[in-house]
């Protein structure tokens, strides 16, 4: 199926995406912010968002439940974040049941897609968190959205915007927002630009927030 006819499709068919991690993409109910964000961009698309919880990637290879949801039908696109790290960085685990689950949605979905978290505040770790996930990347070819890297320049540009809840990990609205727009440009590209946004942000800052989202996963350059 050519590009274009793969578009043709978005914008007549339900879009289905199965989101798999934890509580950074539960939390704020990433997945149903995606949706709006995709359901907006004015190409009367319709959006079916799916997600199943758990602690580590790895874990999945074992979960049955979750293994038999993958294999059920074909998707448009299947997010995978979790892969378990090291808190400290000083330790590796082995990633060989992430492996196997990238593999198997690799199956299952037009447009798999790994979904690097974002640092924790005052650590400058973004780059450190999308090394881990790159080794899965390599083997299975597939993308990694590095939505963690607007996190400096959005700050430095809104030192009083808060992205992060006060344990300095999970995302806020405003940051779940963020992320949510990084992953709706690496699954649909630039071509089309969403108006949805929480109503608790600022139009003017929801704009800025949509564009360091675009720069942090290669999109556009900078400016």
């Amino acid at each position: 199926m050519t590009s274009l006819t793969l578009a043709a499709c978005l914008y007549s068919l339900p879009v289905k995406i199965l989101f798999l991690g934890n509580s950074h993409t539960a939390g704020n109910d990433l997945p149903a912010m995606v949706k709006r964000l995709a359901e907006s961009d004015g190409t009367n698309r319709v959006v079916v968002a799916e997600m199943q919880t758990t602690a580590f990637l790895e874990d999945i290879a074992t979960n049955e439940a979750i293994l038999k949801s993958i294999r059920a039908e074909k998707r448009f696109a299947i997010v995978l974040q979790g892969l378990k790290m090291s808190s400290s960085h000083k330790y590796e685990y082995d990633h060989s049941g992430a492996l196997t689950v990238g593999k198997l949605v690799k199956k299952h979905s037009s447009f798999p897609l790994l979904f690097a978290e974002w640092p924790r505040k005052d650590w400058d770790e973004a780059d450190w968190i999308i090394g881990q996930y790159r080794p899965i990347s390599a083997a299975t070819q597939l993308p990694i959205a590095t939505i963690g890297r607007a996190w400096t320049p959005v700050t430095k540009e809104y030192p009083s915007l808060k992205l992060w809840q006060p344990d300095g990990n999970h995302a806020t609205v405003e940051g779940t927002y963020l992320a949510a727009c990084g992953l709706y440009y690496k699954l649909f590209g630039t071509s089309k630009e969403p108006s949805w946004k929480p109503a608790s942000l600022d139009s003017k800052v929801a704009s800025r927030l949509r564009f360091h989202a675009k720069q942090a996963v290669g999109v556009v350059r900078s400016k």
